[in-house]
């Protein structure tokens, strides 16, 4: 961009060197745009922000940090420091009254022409160099970009290489939960079986202990019926007994007689 082209330039405020877009700038306003300090005020010479010095809060700093715009002028003092290596730049001429850039009065007019050839130049090294840091500043940015994209990228594959084991893990762990099931589901239809067969033997074993208490009932009704039985053959072999034994003390007795007489 030539100098001519530059001061003609009515754009949209940006920069036309990096098309950093500042705070829009109120005329006559010697404020800090950031925090409002009318002291030790800076003013970017690429796209004019105004910012508070390190009497201050430093905004211009900032300003720096964010757009890497390197050439600032002090407003009080009309001049222009590189903020890269915060030293003072004493090549650059500026009005005092605007702060533009100026030819030096009372040169014959070669040497004005000479001056401004200089200072085109001057401003052209500047504008370059500008430019360079602003195209490394770029692919600076373009390579961290893509180094956080790959990192991303990374990252995410990790990701997915851990969630296709981890599914991996739970297809295995299905497959055996399915083997385990029909294992567990075999040995369930045995238990059915083995309780069937159990409950048909408890049936049985429960049909046989009725018919055994049946049987016990009859039996004891039996012995019951052969007790008393017993009691009365008893009784008569009592009272045969003891008409025996009366009629043995009758025989004794008429022996006993019949032996007297």
């Amino acid at each position: 961009m030539h100098a001519k082209c530059l001061a003609d330039y009515e754009g949209d405020g940006s920069c036309p060197v990096c098309r950093y877009q500042p705070k829009p700038i109120e005329e006559n306003s010697n404020i800090c745009l950031t925090c409002g300090l009318n002291q030790s005020l800076f003013m970017c010479l690429i796209c004019g922000f105004v910012g508070c010095g390190r009497n201050g809060q430093f905004h211009i700093g900032a300003h720096f940090a964010e757009s890497q715009h390197i050439f600032a002028v002090e407003i009080e003092s009309k001049i222009v420091w590189d903020l890269s290596t915060n030293n003072q730049v004493h090549r650059l001429v500026s009005n005092k009254e605007d702060g533009k850039l100026i030819e030096i009065q009372g040169e014959d007019h070669n040497e004005k022409k000479n001056t401004q050839n200089m200072i085109e130049i001057e401003f052209m090294c500047v504008l370059f160099n500008q430019l360079d840091d602003q195209r490394k500043i770029s692919e600076q940015k373009i390579r961290d970009k893509k180094d956080k994209a790959a990192n991303d990228q990374l990252k995410k594959q990790q990701e997915i290489n851990t969630l296709s084991n981890h599914l991996n893990d739970l297809l295995k762990e299905i497959e055996l939960i399915k083997i385990n099931k029909t294992k567990i589901e075999l040995k369930i239809n045995q238990a059915k079986k083995s309780l069937k067969s159990i409950s048909k033997e408890n049936n049985e074993i429960i049909v046989g202990n009725n018919i055994l208490n049946r049987d016990e009932t009859s039996i004891h009704q039996q012995i019951d019926k052969e007790l008393i039985k017993k009691q009365k053959n008893q009784l008569v072999i009592q009272s045969l007994q003891d008409k025996i034994n009366n009629l043995f003390t009758q025989l004794e007795t008429e022996n006993s007689t019949n032996n007297n007489n």
